[in-house]
């Protein structure tokens, strides 16, 4: 099981958010959202996997996005941890969906 209540998790996610403070699935539709999350391309199995602490394994997600990737995840994490990280990646992308804002603009 993977506990994100550790000092090492809290440090490498504000250094992901700080260097990436846009959320990347909404860039990836031309959207500019702030990321207040992280999430891993490829998801860990445990903390003790190498990709929990892997800078390359995260993205930084605004909420709305996370939920919503977390749980299309779910039916594909088979999938995700038999492809290569930038085939994961793009797979990850190409599951959100643009969102218009609320005063009509991506």
């Amino acid at each position: 099981m993977v506990s994100y209540n550790n000092h090492q998790w809290r440090k490498l996610r504000s250094l992901k958010i700080a260097a990436d403070p846009l959320c990347e699935y909404c860039l990836h539709h031309k959207k500019v959202t702030e990321a207040q999350e992280v999430d891993h391309v490829i998801p860990p199995t445990d903390n003790n996997d190498p990709l929990f602490y892997e800078y390359e394994n995260l993205l930084s997600t605004c909420r709305r996005c996370h939920i919503d990737i977390t749980h299309k995840q779910q039916s594909i994490k088979d999938t995700l941890n038999k492809l290569s990280f930038e085939e994961a990646k793009k797979l990850k992308l190409s599951l959100t969906n643009p969102r218009v804002n609320v005063d009509g603009y991506y």
